[in-house]
């Protein structure tokens, strides 16, 4: 009988996402980072008498524990806190780990075409 992943625990949701994690490959560095807010989570649910996780929660958690706040650019140590948060959510919505990267911007000082007009420039003389 496969179990549903919305009715889990926070303990069996926090431990079936490691499972993901590590098939996944995440480094053990990485791991423990994350394994670190999710106990300082469950330390903070548990005081609050609350034992299924929810995003609400969640994030009332990182205002209170780590004064984040989702406005305003934090530091990256936050984002990692987020991220943390956010495994548990994808994977209680979705049954899966969502990979998220950010994406990179390349800023060039010229644009191409003012690459090529000068290239044009320089073929003509």
């Amino acid at each position: 009988m496969k179990m549903d992943v919305e009715q889990l625990t926070l303990a069996n949701l926090i431990n079936k996402n490691k499972d993901e994690l590590v098939k996944t490959g995440y480094s053990k560095l990485t791991l423990e980072g994350i394994e670190r807010v999710w106990n300082n989570l469950e330390q903070y649910l548990r005081n609050k008498r609350i034992n299924y996780f929810s995003m609400d929660h969640a994030m009332t958690f990182l205002r209170e524990r780590y004064h984040f706040t989702e406005t305003e650019r934090s530091a990256s140590i936050n984002q990692h806190r987020l991220r943390a948060i956010q495994l548990l959510g994808d994977f209680q919505a979705h049954k899966r780990i969502f990979i998220r990267r950010k994406q990179k911007r390349y800023i060039f000082a010229q644009t191409f075409e003012d690459i090529l007009l000068e290239y044009m420039d320089f073929r003509k003389t």
